[in-house]
């Protein structure tokens, strides 16, 4: 429910950003230049194009793999079955990577575990360009998913570290579409060259890029876990809120930090007036940016996160489920695209992907900006005060169109309908994935500021812990029902879990407010 009283005490989530005709920034920023939020434009640009190279290339190493199943299946004798499973291997290590690569991250700074991930990700497309046998391709995936892991969770703690509210569902916008540009643009491709050069050098590409990334990383990505300065002193820890900020000037004797995990660290301070300098080039590409945040505190917060808080836990289904179907989706084709009465190539599948791209794009476009535009027109009608449930009414189509497009895609492959069909249905899918993802996220985001790093650990196991049970059982469920009655099935549940949005849009103020 919207408020209309900015003056009592609101929930974690309920700020001002509208004032007359002018934006209101939030969160608030400091007056430190070297404050994230304070960077400027170009600053900004070249960090967050950055982290989107990063998502490109996890996401290519995660999903070209399907394009060459026909290839490897004739090459190494690799069954389809057995591959499926290589493909839950990489969700399942994506789903636990995280959980002890996120605590890192909010102890030693987000630059260095960038920097491992790319490391392990490297060491992982090597190894699938000489994998000879299942378990190795199996193996292999699991180090490849270990070391893309963090990618979700530290691309959406730096989406928080740089850009306000009014600013997140269009970065979200721009990060889901390099998402599907990994995920489906990479098909096409990493196709031709599993035809041309054969399936092998699609990996050997992949170790290429990666590692130009890793260099491009080495030298220009720098830190945006912020250092609070105080006082004319440090006081390391994540950027405090605003009620810390305040007290910190109330205080003389004795300053309390407040961070946005939650944590407190306090320093006797004097009483000399804060000063800010600019960082060297060699201090702004330090490879670690250590604090005193506890790293057992943050392998367990996110479990408890999910279990307690109604936001978390609706936007880890939302958010998991999404990823369920796409592995549906990308799965089938893989196998049934190859087979009569389509009888595509492996060239053919990955182009087969565009369609689904085309529908990203337009998902991301009312996902981003458009999110962006409505909550500010909204919260201009509500005295300035933005409810992160006014960005929920952006999904509303996206609870029709998800299993519309599963139904129409799933149905058409079984009764063999012409692939132009499959094509409509992929794309009209990859709409409301990107909408409901783009969405959520930002929910989230918004709802919980101060525990964003735990809050998405908590989605991304759940989306992945649940992709891999859904993978694993695939072949066997369409084994026992047949394929039409497995995605009937997979579009009534997608569609009673998007449902969930409905008592999130009514009750959701209440629930931040209960968990306060």
């Amino acid at each position: 429910m919207e408020s209309t009283s900015p003056n009592r005490a609101e929930p974690p989530g309920t700020v001002q950003i509208k004032d007359w005709n002018s934006i209101v920034l939030q969160p608030r920023p400091s007056e430190d230049p070297e404050d994230p939020l304070n960077w400027s434009p170009t600053r900004k640009t070249l960090n967050f194009t950055l982290v989107l190279l990063f998502t490109l290339f996890t996401f290519v190493l995660v999903d070209i793999g399907t394009v060459a199943w026909g290839p490897v299946n004739t090459e190494l004798n690799i069954s389809f079955s057995a591959m499926n499973n290589s493909f839950a291997a990489c969700l399942a290590g994506l789903g636990t990577g995280c959980i002890f690569g996120i605590p890192l991250a909010h102890k030693y700074g987000r630059r260095p575990v960038y920097l491992a991930s790319l490391v392990v990700q490297l060491a992982g497309s090597i190894w699938q360009a000489k994998v000879n046998t299942a378990w190795e391709l199996i193996a292999s995936n699991v180090v490849t998913g270990l070391g893309g892991a963090i990618s979700e969770v530290l691309v959406q703690m730096t989406v928080n570290d740089l850009f306000f509210v009014h600013q997140r569902g269009r970065a979200n916008g721009v990060y889901l579409v390099m998402v599907s540009m990994g995920a489906y643009v990479a098909l096409v491709p990493a196709g031709f060259v599993t035809v041309s050069q054969g399936w092998r050098w699609i990996w050997w590409w992949c170790t290429i890029f990666l590692a130009g990334t890793l260099v491009v990383f080495v030298f220009g990505y720098e830190e945006s876990k912020y250092v609070v300065r105080v006082m004319g002193r440090e006081a390391y820890g994540e950027k405090p809120d605003q009620e810390s900020m305040q007290q910190q000037q109330q205080q003389q004797s004795k300053q309390t930090v407040g961070t946005m995990g939650g944590e407190k660290e306090e320093e006797e301070m004097g009483s000399a007036p804060t000063t800010f300098r600019r960082k060297s080039y060699r201090e702004r590409m330090a490879l670690v940016t250590k604090t005193d945040t506890p790293v057992l505190r943050h392998l367990v917060q996110p479990f408890q996160l999910l279990v307690t808080f109604p936001a978390v836990a609706y936007t880890a289904i939302i958010y998991g489920s999404l990823l369920c179907w796409f592995s549906v989706l990308v799965t089938t084709q893989s196998t049934y695209l190859l087979e009569p009465p389509y009888n595509f190539s492996a060239s053919g599948v990955g182009l087969f992907s565009l369609a689904t791209f085309i529908g990203t794009v337009i998902g991301s476009i009312i996902g981003g900006p458009m999110s962006d535009w409505w909550i500010l027109r909204r919260a201009k009608a509500n005295n300035g005060i933005y409810e992160p449930e006014m960005r929920l009414w952006v999904l509303v189509p996206g609870i029709i169109l998800c299993p519309g497009g599963i139904l129409l895609f799933g149905i058409c492959m079984a009764r063999g309908v012409p692939w132009i069909v499959l094509a409509v249905g992929s794309a009209v899918f990859g709409a409301a994935f990107t909408l409901l993802a783009d969405v959520s996220l930002s929910y989230l985001m918004d709802c919980y500021h101060g525990v964003v790093g735990d809050a998405f650990v908590a989605v991304t196991f759940m989306r992945n812990a649940l992709s891999m049970i859904f993978v694993f059982c695939l072949t066997p469920w369409i084994a026992a029902t047949g394929l039409e009655n497995m995605f009937i099935a997979v579009a009534c549940i997608a569609f009673a879990i998007n449902c969930l949005t409905i008592p999130m849009i009514i009750w959701g103020k209440w629930a931040r407010r209960a968990t306060a």
